[in-house]
């Protein structure tokens, strides 16, 4: 599992991309959300891009932990901002 506990944004999103770079090809990997504070536009289509490719290496990924965010618009890419409790 990866956890993601800080904002995942444009201006860190080369960090999460190295760390998934180390993730071995044809895994069942589970990257988790829920602790995430704001996850947006750009790293939602660099997300789905990496998931996309992981696949086409003969690897599993779940996504999880969104359930816990407001997406600001009806795009299924646009930005995630966690739920204030």
């Amino acid at each position: 599992t990866v956890l993601v506990k800080e904002d995942l944004i444009f201006s860190n999103l080369l960090g999460f991309k190295k760390q998934f770079a180390t993730i071995p090809a044809a895994e069942t990997v589970r990257i988790d959300f829920s602790e995430a504070t704001i996850v947006d536009h750009t790293c939602i289509v660099t997300i789905n891009t990496l998931v996309e490719d992981y696949k086409d290496q003969g690897g599993t990924i779940t996504i999880v932990g969104f359930d816990h965010h407001k997406q600001l618009s009806k795009d299924p890419t646009s930005t995630r901002i966690h739920k204030i409790a």
